[in-house]
């Protein structure tokens, strides 16, 4: 039996959610509706709050992003002003959104957000000075993705730190984009000098260092790092950002090689080269899968050599260059000395998943 009847409940929002648990009558038509008006509760919840229009403006924006999101939201109750239990919330929400938009017209929903992005800002505000200015200093940061790694941080949180810099320090930000503007010409001339050896090596078939050129030589060769490094060189080239890495790379060729890049093409092509080719390592699947090559079995301990030697020696760690590597090891053996520890611990981050 019923305690209440509709007409016996206050509006407040306890008693929405008491409405809902049977506390009172609810036709089960108009359950659907209840139970989408809870999800909007908590704005009145933040309006009925004693503290200041720009806290509650503040609240407001962590549930939605602007007043026309908010509008849309509770529009689906509009038809239930006369409502005997909704009506009332729908009256405030109507308040609400006046006070919500008056306040984006007047900038104040603006002036919130810039407020917290600033607060945001000052709290990482003393680390990123300092990488910002290591950065600026240090001869050798236009290899960008292994300063970061010095740092131990990736490229999404150093351009948090360059956009704090941006607003709490524009002398620092105008020396980081003098900086930028000559590393942007530095990782050019690098990874061109590294495309010549390469064009160079598939023309004479021999390594800078007088050894057969190899596939392995040749990867090392690539304008290779980890994704987001891969992006940055090819925008430094005019490219767009595409997902597949080997697309990528072709644009690479096409934009800075247009004279030798059919001769690139067609040695990737011969190589086999795919974009399965350039999936970074699995450790745990190298380590767990057991494999035999022409009745050998790879052994841990085998693993952890090629691996070490791929390290030491530069070889990008994805699955070809392993392959490769691997196939040395069993034809030649690797001429770095056995490591001591069963399983390759790396001593730089790579995109490798342990």
């Amino acid at each position: 039996m019923l305690k209440k009847s509709i007409a016996d409940v206050p509006v407040n929002i306890k008693n929405l959610t008491d409405y809902l648990k049977g506390e009172v009558e609810v036709k089960r038509d108009n359950r659907y509706k209840y139970l989408k008006a809870i999800s909007l509760s908590k704005v009145i919840e933040v309006f009925d709050n004693d503290c200041s229009l720009y806290e509650k403006i503040y609240q407001l924006n962590l549930i939605y992003k602007n007043s026309k999101e908010f509008s849309m939201a509770f529009s689906q109750f509009l038809g239930y002003e006369q409502d005997p239990f909704l009506g009332s919330f729908v009256k405030k929400w109507k308040d609400i959104y006046e006070v919500y938009k008056d306040c984006e017209e007047k900038g104040i929903v603006e002036e919130v957000k810039y407020l917290v992005k600033i607060q945001d800002y000052f709290q990482v505000y003393s680390y990123a000075k300092f990488l910002l200015d290591s950065y600026v200093k240090d001869s050798s940061s236009f290899d960008t993705a292994s300063f970061l790694d010095r740092f131990g941080i990736d490229f999404s949180s150093f351009n948090y730190c360059v956009c704090a810099i941006e607003t709490l320090d524009p002398e620092l930000y105008h020396e980081y984009c003098l900086k930028a503007e000559e590393n942007k010409e530095k990782r050019k001339e690098y990874i061109l000098s590294k495309t010549d050896k390469l064009v160079n090596g598939i023309k004479t078939g021999i390594a800078e260092d007088g050894t057969p050129f190899t596939l392995v030589e040749f990867l090392k060769l690539l304008p290779f790092s980890d994704n987001d490094c891969v992006k940055q060189i090819i925008n430094d080239f005019g490219g767009k950002n595409k997902n597949n890495y080997l697309l990528r790379l072709y644009e690479f060729f096409r934009n800075a090689y247009p004279n030798d890049c059919s001769l690139i093409l067609d040695y990737m092509h011969k190589k086999k080269l795919t974009e399965d080719s350039f999936r970074p390592l699995n450790l745990n699947e190298i380590y767990k899968i057991k494999v035999s090559v022409d009745g050998r079995v790879i052994t841990d301990e085998d693993n952890t050599q090629i691996l070490s030697y791929m390290e030491e020696n530069g070889i990008p760690m994805v699955s070809r260059a392993f392959i490769e590597t691997r196939n040395q090891f069993l034809n030649n053996g690797l001429s770095n000395e056995k490591p001591k520890v069963k399983r390759f611990i790396p001593k730089t981050k790579y995109t490798i998943v342990n």
